[in-house]
């Protein structure tokens, strides 16, 4: 019993350098020095060719490798430790990677001019709840395992559950399209994916201890910053 209790423990914490490491981890994942919007640009050009062309493993293999999700755990970090530094890079980030991928979609569908049917994948009459219990227990997984390292491996199980970058593109695609109703369905998921992520994340980096960390999560992202601008 109590070798279980001190497994629970060591899982239920975290320690300094571990949350240290989670946070420049976030931090570096989303600048333009680790190649963040490569991989964004990448990521969102195979799904929304595997969705035009009704290839679900394609749209499976862009998800593995879609970033989105890094910059929503930095904005639950952000806002669990109160940096206002880490929450406007983290919103500035988010925003920016769905204009990217949105504008990705519609002219990428413009170019084929030609999208097989797309409704069997995004319905117009959806149950958010769903699609929120999901992206919320998705959430918990991959917070733990930005944090603990024996359980990265996760990572991309969670990026494939959770299903970000799809419904995005569906909506560029239903944009370019003109399918309306498809548009507004497909923006309720990715919505309800980011709230049920980022509530899950706050919950579990408060349960990790990341609340007392704003010197660290705002020298983080300054320091990155500064450094992104000298490459520049």
């Amino acid at each position: 019993m109590f070798l279980y209790w001190r497994k629970s423990e060591s899982l239920l914490g975290a320690s300094k350098e571990e949350r240290h490491e989670a946070i420049e981890t976030l931090v570096s994942t989303t600048t333009f020095r680790q190649g963040y919007y490569l991989l964004l640009t990448l990521s969102a050009i195979i799904v929304t060719s595997g969705l035009l062309i009704a290839n679900i493993p394609i749209v499976i293999g862009g998800m593995v490798v879609a970033p989105v999700l890094a910059p929503i755990l930095l904005l639950a970090v952000s806002l669990v430790s109160h940096s206002r530094r880490g929450i406007v890079h983290a919103c500035t980030v988010l925003v920016m990677s769905i204009l990217i991928v949105l504008a990705l979609s519609i002219t990428l569908t413009w170019i084929v001019a030609y999208a097989t049917p797309i409704t069997a994948i995004i319905p117009q009459e959806i149950n958010p709840f769903i699609y929120f219990l999901v992206a919320f227990c998705s959430g918990i997984v991959a917070s733990f395992a930005w944090v603990k390292k024996d359980l990265t491996a996760t990572i991309a199980g969670v990026a494939i559950s959770i299903s970000l970058l799809p419904p995005l593109c569906i909506a560029g695609i239903s944009l370019a399209l003109m399918h309306a109703a498809i548009m507004r369905s497909s923006l309720m998921v990715f919505g309800m994916n980011v709230i049920g992520i980022l509530l899950a994340s706050i919950l579990t980096f408060l349960q990790l201890g990341f609340f007392s960390l704003t010197k660290v999560t705002e020298k983080t992202v300054e320091k990155e910053q500064k450094a992104a601008e000298g490459d520049a």
